[in-house]
């Protein structure tokens, strides 16, 4: 999924997706891998969810 894609299905504008998914990364909520397909540059989220 782009980061265009996801910020469509939410709802939200793209540098918003951008500053959040950061945000979460960085605060070890959030782990991100980058996947390159063709032209398109894929992102997948993994979620790490603390008690």
């Amino acid at each position: 999924m782009t980061r265009k894609e996801l910020s469509n299905m939410i709802g939200l504008r793209i540098e918003t997706i951008i500053r959040t998914i950061k945000k979460m990364e960085k605060d070890g909520n959030l782990k991100v891998k980058l996947i390159f397909v063709s032209q398109y540059k894929c992102i997948t989220f993994s979620l790490l969810l603390s008690d």
